[in-house]
């Protein structure tokens, strides 16, 4: 009885496991000891096991979630089955998806970090690989990688360039136009760069606010000027040359102690004076290289020993150096003159194989020549001239490409030969000159720069005097023919262009008195007198001293000694004697080269 009274019955299906769970839940809640835990009547007990012989939820498992979800499945099998299989492909689905988008997001980052170094890549390629490169003196090799760095830019239409990628590209236009000029292309300069320079500005406006914009679009524009003057395009150079030193002044008001912006100011002025320099505008020219070289000086002085800003300062005394020279203050020019050789020394004794420093050092050696020259010591010029012409002569060797390096071997060959005929050495004058003409003159007997036209026209001249010297009329005619020639289609079409009109004057008197020697004064007179004319506005009312020395020997060959008399005292006065116008020499001058020079 106490079993029965407390004792919680066995389970039925211990004794008969084959009994449906439905069914020992009914019997379980019909034994129960609790009444609360009974059906509350019969009914209620044939009303569940009604439940059960249909298949549906019997009330004695009503609270078992699981027992609800287990006759639900086994009453609905078929849309349970359905369901549990679109929710499976709906989990593999999202699985996949997830997968790919993982797949996704790793493969635009591993695209992202291609290109990134793509771009790392491109920016080493143009400014280190570069700047390596020009050290060495390997146009060809520069040439190579502009080209490989314009295919890889070429893929992609510039609209979907990014910021890095558009300001590079801009970069790899105007490196690209650099050696165009030094292959002595400069209509392709020009040409690339204008495009670099439609890029700047385009990378500019993306971010007007940008600095490194400024930077690149000026750096932009004065390429453009640059090649412009190639071209003889003062006019537009000059345009240009403004546009960049507007956006240099407008950095420096933006960071005045920026010294990458400062430096760029200084650029910015000394490439207007080199215009006004072309002009013949020697003071306007002055004070602008006046104004770089101050800047420059300040940074020097700010940190010393970078060479990069040393080579430029040295740019600076030579530029001022020059119109000092042609206005008639030789001492200051010297001292300018030695400031910027003992520079090159030092860069070259820094780093003795970097080619820009060992042809630079060559531009300091030939105008220290050529003040030596000017000033009556013609054996003295011969040292620098003949250290001049090795440098050069190593370089063009190791870099056959570099037009600009064969015209540079080329003056420097012209200059060597005319301090050797002013020493009586003229065999050995006219070997240079004959150097000079062929190297100008290849690979086309009319090169296609306007320095390059020029200069050969001035070897020719020179060519004549040789042959004059040497007692062969007719092939110095047929030289002083040339040169004039050459000079003559030039300055139609560079009306403005001063040493065009100086090389012209020069080569005017020379076949002038080749038509004296000949017998043919009225032709003598007039090639004298288209000499004064050309260089009449140069020298007759300023204080350049490099055309007032032709101007003055014509007219004194046309018997106008009154009027050239005041040039030849201030001429005298600074111990002038060249030996293309020893007519015209100082006393004392005179008396040097008579000792030896």
């Amino acid at each position: 009885i106490h079993l029965i009274r407390q004792a919680r019955p066995l389970p039925p299906r211990q004794r008969l496991p084959a009994l449906p769970a439905d069914l020992e839940a009914i019997v379980l809640n019909c034994l129960a000891k609790d009444p609360a835990d009974r059906y509350p009547t019969a009914r209620e007990a044939a009303a569940d096991l009604r439940r059960y012989l249909r298949g549906e939820v019997v009330e004695a498992h009503a609270a078992s979630l699981a027992y609800r979800a287990t006759r639900f499945v086994l009453r609905h099998r078929r849309w349970v089955w359905l369901a549990s299989a679109l929710s499976a492909l709906l989990v593999i689905a999202l699985a996949a998806a997830a997968a790919l988008g993982w797949r996704a997001m790793r493969a635009e980052q591993r695209v992202l970090l291609r290109q990134d170094q793509a771009e790392e890549l491109i920016s080493f390629v143009l400014l280190d690989l570069r700047d390596k490169l020009d050290r060495l003196g390997r146009l060809e090799l520069i040439d190579d990688v502009g080209t490989e760095a314009m295919r890889y830019f070429a893929a992609v239409p510039a609209s979907e360039l990014g910021d890095r990628e558009l300001a590079r590209y801009a970069t790899a236009l105007h490196q690209l136009g650099e050696v165009r000029l030094r292959q002595g292309e400069p209509a392709a300069a020009v040409e690339a760069f204008e495009q670099s320079l439609t890029l700047a500005r385009a990378s500019r406006d993306r971010h007007p606010g940008d600095f490194e914009g400024v930077f690149d679009l000026g750096q932009s524009y004065f390429w453009v000027g640059y090649g412009r003057r190639e071209l003889g395009e003062l006019d537009l150079a000059q345009e240009s040359f403004e546009a960049y030193l507007a956006l240099s002044e407008e950095l420096v008001a933006a960071d005045p102690e920026n010294r990458r912006w400062r430096a760029e100011l200084g650029y910015a002025h000394s490439n207007l004076g080199t215009l006004h320099q072309d002009r013949g505008e020697l003071e306007p020219a002055r004070r602008r290289f006046q104004a770089s070289l101050e800047i420059k000086e300040r940074l020097d002085r700010e940190a010393p020993g970078d060479p990069n800003l040393e080579s430029e300062l040295a740019w600076a005394h030579n530029a001022l150096a020059v119109v000092l020279q042609e206005q008639g203050e030789p001492a200051a020019a010297r001292r300018h003159f030695d400031a910027e050789l003992a520079i090159r020394r030092a860069l070259v004794a820094g780093d003795p194989r970097d080619a820009r420093w060992r042809d630079d050092l060559a531009v300091s050696l030939n105008y220290l020549g050529h003040w030596l020259l000017w000033h009556g010591a013609w054996r003295a010029s011969l040292e620098p001239f003949a250290e001049a012409q090795e440098i050069r002569a190593a370089l063009v060797a190791a870099d056959p490409d570099d037009r600009r390096r064969r015209r540079r071997l080329a003056i420097n060959a012209v200059a060597l030969g005319r301090a050797r005929i002013a020493v009586g050495e003229v065999r050995r004058g006219l070997e240079r000159f004959e150097d000079a003409r062929r190297m100008l003159a290849a690979p086309a007997d009319e090169p296609a720069t306007p320095a390059d036209r020029r200069e050969l026209a001035s070897a020719h001249a020179q060519l004549a005097v040789a042959h004059a010297k040497l007692g062969e009329p007719a092939t110095a005619a047929e030289h002083a023919e040339t040169a004039v020639d050459m000079l003559e289609r030039l300055i139609a079409t560079l009306p403005d262009d001063r040493m065009t009109r100086l090389r012209l004057g020069s080569s005017l008197i020379v076949r002038g008195d080749l038509e004296h020697a000949a017998g043919r004064e009225a032709a003598a007179r007039a090639s004298w007198r288209r000499a004064a004319e050309i260089l009449d506005s140069l020298a007759g009312d300023s204080r350049d001293r490099e055309a007032q020395a032709p101007w003055a020997l014509a007219l004194l060959r046309l018997g106008a000694r009154e009027r050239m008399e005041p040039v030849l005292a201030q001429l005298h006065a600074e111990g002038f004697c060249d030996p293309a116008y020893v007519e015209l020499c100082a006393p004392a001058a005179g008396q040097r080269v008579s000792e030896g020079g």
